[in-house]
């Protein structure tokens, strides 16, 4: 998320201080809103189509890469605000790459070269198309964050460690309600043809993300001083995911499809109640994360809720639409990652700052999980 002052480029100066009060100018504002548009609306909708061999996808993915290119280099030309060196301009390197690399493979299929001659590669290119719009996605994701971070001058000094913790976590208990959604909308079929418990899966997910958090919350990113309480509880919770994961991994490695279990729910409802009494430096902080706490304790209470109503026939699980029941725990997750990506230090320093209270607060990451919520649903009713 940060790096050394580099003089190559004047409008990236070196300047630390980001409360100077300069404006963003209206070209930085034009390559928010062209990039926004092409990367978070437009690819995302276009990879959809293609998926679906809908006529419409060439269209719109093309719209959508020029209104990038032109972004692209907006934001190599803007004055106004000066940023430091950051990781949303070097990424933005490799997006531009990866961009032209879906537009050429795209453009070569539309070609359809095997009419004239025997095309070998076309099978390996229209893989590669395939997997390089669905990394589009994720890494627009990516890049978004962290432009937003280079917007507001957070992770650098002594603050990396806590904040590269807040944003991996964060968008990890945010990609997990992501994949429940997908699989109450789209996987029932999937899971059926693979013959395996939904639980299966989000257990071996907890045990590996358990092992990472049980050996990178101390001294992985920062040399460490001691142990903190924050250190062991962060550990702590690690160990317990993956013990927690690999017992319910264990149980479930012959099960089918109709055979659940609660462990992967019962995680999240011990690590809520432990995050919820997490002590922080200020009260602020500790009210953020107690909602978030609240969150994951709910999102794992209402799917223990999901899969005993599953299990004893009250929810019928193949009917064409889920039951309106199944959507609950997969929002909690979703508000959960929000609200602990937005308890970084920083953060809520600047809210304390401005008087901003924990209500407005969490109405406001409320609203925003909202419309993450409708962007995924929109995209997997698209496509189904």
């Amino acid at each position: 998320l940060h790096s050394q002052p580099v003089l190559g480029h004047d409008h990236h100066g070196a300047n630390m201080n980001f409360d100077t009060g300069e404006p963003i100018d209206g070209v930085l504002k034009a390559h928010i809103a062209l990039m926004s548009i092409s990367f978070g609306i437009l690819f995302p909708i276009g990879l959809v189509l293609g998926l679906r061999k809908n006529r419409w996808h060439v269209p719109v993915q093309s719209v959508g890469g020029i209104i990038a290119i032109i972004g692209f280099i907006l934001g190599h030309a803007h004055g106004g605000r000066a940023f430091h060196e950051n990781a949303h301009s070097k990424f933005s390197w490799f997006m531009l790459w990866l961009l032209a690399g879906q537009l050429a493979a795209g453009i070569y299929l539309k070609l359809h070269t095997e009419r004239r001659f025997n095309d070998r590669l076309r099978p390996f290119i229209k893989i590669a198309h395939k997997y390089m719009a669905i990394t589009m996605v994720i890494s627009t994701y990516v890049q978004v964050l962290l432009g937003v971070v280079a917007w507001l001058g957070y992770c650098y000094d002594g603050y990396f460690g806590q904040c590269l913790a807040h944003l991996i976590m964060g968008s990890s208990f945010l990609a997990y309600g992501v994949w429940l959604l997908l699989l109450v909308r789209l996987a029932t079929p999937w899971l059926a043809r693979f013959g395996r418990s939904p639980e299966l899966y989000d257990s071996i997910m907890i045990m590996v993300w358990g092992l990472f958090n049980t050996f990178t919350e101390h001294g992985f990113v920062e040399e460490a001083h001691g142990w903190s309480h924050k250190d062991l509880q962060h550990t702590s919770l690690g160990v317990i995911w993956f013990c927690g994961g690999l017992l319910s991994t264990y149980m479930l490695r012959k099960s089918g499809p109709s055979e659940r279990s609660l462990f992967p729910a019962i995680i999240l409802i011990f690590t809520g109640c432990a995050m919820g009494s997490h002590e922080q430096d200020s009260e602020f902080s500790t009210q953020v994360h107690f909602v978030f706490g609240l969150s994951l304790g709910l999102a794992g209470f209402t799917r223990c809720v999901e899969i005993m109503l599953i299990t004893t026939g009250l929810i019928k699980t193949d009917r064409k639409e889920p039951n309106p029941f199944q959507y609950i725990p997969v929002f909690f997750l979703c508000h959960s990652g929000m609200m602990f990506m937005s308890g970084n230090r920083e953060n809520v320093k600047a809210m304390i700052g401005i008087g901003i209270d924990i209500g407005t607060f969490s109405l406001g990451y409320l609203s925003i999980t909202f419309l993450l919520f409708f962007y995924a649903y929109f995209l997997m009713q698209l496509f189904s």
